[in-house]
């Protein structure tokens, strides 16, 4: 098996990107990787990212994404050591062609993400599973465990 020297993490900042990152720590302890973490922000379509934004000077809607975004990825990076990194696209082509392009060893993602099903693979999930140039290992959040019966206890 090829070491595994670079590792890109996928987050939408749901449960399951969560644990796709914790992933990534627990493999980067171990095998020393460099890791990148990265959030693929879709403008909504018909919006340019140049579009002004009202009373916020010269500020445009690409500005204020990448600013909530990268306050977001800091939170979650911590000081872990781990890169984070936003882009803009369409999720899924982004993730492959940086992969590709950067020649990552490994891609982590979460299984299903935002209001995704936790039973099921979600749609980016699923194209990135169908196209990356490197294996890709899925993740999903630990589910909390069932509530106990109630009953009487002998």
């Amino acid at each position: 098996m090829t070491p595994v020297r670079r590792i890109l993490v996928a987050t939408d900042f749901s449960r399951d990107a969560r644990a796709a990152f914790e992933g990534a720590l627990a493999l980067a302890g171990r095998s020393g990787a460099h890791v990148d973490v990265v959030h693929v922000w879709q403008p909504p379509q018909g919006v340019p990212l140049t579009t002004k934004l009202p009373g916020e000077g010269n500020r445009t809607l690409g500005d204020l994404a990448r600013g909530a975004a990268m306050r977001e990825l800091r939170r979650l990076v911590g000081g872990s050591g781990m890169h984070p990194r936003i882009e803009f696209g369409v999720p899924h082509e982004v993730l492959v062609t940086l992969a590709s392009s950067e020649h990552f060893d490994l891609l982590l993602m979460g299984a299903a993400g935002q209001g995704g099903d936790p039973g099921t693979v979600g749609g980016v999930t699923r194209r990135v599973l169908h196209s990356a140039p490197c294996p890709v290992l899925t993740l999903r959040c630990a589910l909390a465990s069932p509530p106990a019966e109630a009953g009487v206890a002998s």
